[in-house]
């Protein structure tokens, strides 16, 4: 099921080299486990990015993500 929120960017640390670890707060409701997929809309950038959760809890949920181009 298709649901769209918008979530705050709390942290964006790079915790390897090209690797980092985002924070949000938002709802994670729709989380059940991680591993679970993302949508991320980012301006400037037509198409979402799909990027797994590793982490959520209530009020808010975490990303890690490889920088490999202009959408990350």
């Amino acid at each position: 099921m298709l649901r769209k929120q918008s979530c705050t960017l709390l942290s964006n640390e790079e915790i390897a080299k090209n690797i980092r670890l985002a924070r949000f707060s938002g709802d994670a409701a729709c989380f059940t486990a991680p591993g679970q997929f993302a949508g991320v809309a980012l301006s400037g950038c037509y198409l979402r990015r799909p990027i797994s959760v590793s982490d959520f809890y209530p009020g808010g949920f975490e990303m890690i993500y490889k920088v490999v181009g202009k959408g990350t």
